[in-house]
């Protein structure tokens, strides 16, 4: 087993790679990241909005995929307040929102004056992909994952905002399948947090199509059409979840440290993953 020399990241964790001087690919990302023009990202990000603000007339501008997550809330005040957008936020429900999660997602609506759409699964439907994705692929979450990144997709194409805005860019910043440093989102189809299972593997009488339409991404005509351009705010903004849950607390955001609903064991910190 190696480990990094410099965090000591062990080789175990998927798709780590290292460099001759024993650096893990994480450790380079941060220090290429220090040396980005951040001021000049910005510049970029602020012609990418200008290029989309009005497109629609009154109508939204641009997609937030947010959950009511700390980085949800820098999102939001990045398009909305400093940007100028007019953002419709976009989520799915899991059905297993916790109370801190109801509380944060329906303070960033208030907090900050947006509309909001989520998605409500069919409890029955997941249930049922639960049990099978568990006892078969043992990641029960599979078909909720694949949703939340296929549903907001399909709703950028139906309502004709190409422009969708991502956080954080985990494959560049932390190793995956895709490490290209790059603004565009649209390889998140491909960055193996859902892994590639044909459809069939989960169809019988009781599961057809039509129940998992939420979870199937739009077709290539459909994306060319409208010109998705879906992106990461990593890319032009120095991005840090700490950071970003500490601004996201001075408008409204609580942390399990907040509303001691429950605690998660084996972390350091109360603020990540709360929302279910």
């Amino acid at each position: 087993m190696r480990y990094c020399k410099k965090c000591v990241m062990p080789d175990t964790r998927p798709y780590m790679k290292f460099n001759e001087e024993g650096i893990c690919y994480p450790c380079q990302a941060a220090e290429h990241v220090k040396k980005t023009d951040w001021k000049k990202r910005w510049g970029e990000l602020e012609k990418l909005a200008d290029e989309y603000r009005g497109m629609n007339g009154d109508y939204y501008d641009c997609m937030i995929t947010a959950s009511g997550g700390k980085d949800s809330y820098y999102q939001t005040y990045i398009m909305k307040e400093k940007l100028g957008m007019n953002p419709l936020l976009v989520s799915v429900d899991n059905f297993t929102w916790t109370q801190t999660g109801h509380h944060n997602w329906e303070n960033i609506r208030t907090e900050f004056g947006v509309d909001a759409h989520v998605m409500s699964l069919n409890p029955k439907v997941c249930k049922n992909l639960f049990k099978k994705a568990l006892e078969r692929l043992g990641s029960p979450t599979w078909y909720f994952d694949k949703a939340i990144y296929a549903y907001p997709l399909q709703m950028a194409v139906k309502l004709n905002l190409p422009l969708v805005i991502y956080g954080e860019d985990t494959n560049f910043l932390y190793g995956g399948p895709n490490t290209e440093e790059t603004p565009s989102a649209m390889k998140q189809i491909t960055n193996d947090v859902v892994k590639p299972v044909p459809w069939d593997t989960w169809l019988d009488k009781d599961i057809t199509m039509k129940d998992v339409n939420p979870g199937i991404f739009p077709s290539e005509k459909e994306i060319k059409k409208i010109k998705l351009n879906p992106i990461f705010l990593s890319y032009f903004l120095p991005w840090s979840g700490y950071k970003n849950m500490q601004f996201a607390r001075t408008r409204g955001f609580k942390t399990l440290d907040d509303t001691g609903e429950w605690k998660r064991d084996g972390f350091l910190e109360q603020y990540d993953q709360i929302d279910s």
